[in-house]
């Protein structure tokens, strides 16, 4: 009975002692945004550290898709939760493939791939910003030589309302 007992307590001791083998953590690429010429902010979360502390986070980019932490990268902190990026010295009017990455003892796990492109420079010698032309009126101020959302400066482009940033399919005039 004294060497059963004394068995039953090291299978036990045996089986709470095991932990499961760590995996590499779990990371979303959540947001790409407030995109400018050479910049760009991202969102990343990590959601689970694998059973192992997450000992570094951020992102990482290229040109051609599936980036790594072998490309551009930021480091954002370490642990588990969500973070912003700030992609910076990037190239204007380029597209670019962005993802969040996490790393703990296992290895690197990467999030969705997200692509975005970064706005065109600003050329006061063609007269156009970001692909439309504009006038200079003098003391900074720019006037646009179309209407939001038109092509040429004959169509009428999108309908906006007051306060709204979003444009609207139509427009009622009140009299």
């Amino acid at each position: 009975m004294k060497k059963l007992s004394l068995l039953l307590v090291a299978l036990a001791m045996i089986l709470t002692s095991c932990k499961p083998e760590a995996e590499k953590p779990t990371v979303v690429t959540k947001t790409v945004g407030e995109v400018t010429e050479t910049t760009a902010k991202v969102v990343g979360q990590v959601t689970a550290d694998g059973g192992a502390e997450v000992t570094e986070r951020g992102v990482c980019w290229n040109t051609s898709g599936q980036p790594t932490v072998s490309d551009t990268y930021t480091m954002d902190g370490s642990n588990i939760g969500t973070y912003t990026s700030n992609m910076t010295n990037l190239e204007h009017n380029t597209t670019y493939y962005v993802r969040a990455y996490a790393t703990n003892e296992v290895g690197t796990a990467y999030g969705e791939e997200r692509t975005f492109k970064t706005l065109a420079a600003y050329s006061p010698a063609t007269g156009t910003s970001n692909g439309y032309g504009y006038v200079d009126l003098g003391l900074s101020v720019k006037w646009a030589t179309c209407n939001v959302g038109a092509t040429s400066p004959e169509e009428y482009g999108d309908y906006f309302a007051w306060g709204r940033g979003k444009p609207r399919p139509y427009f009622i005039w009140f009299i």
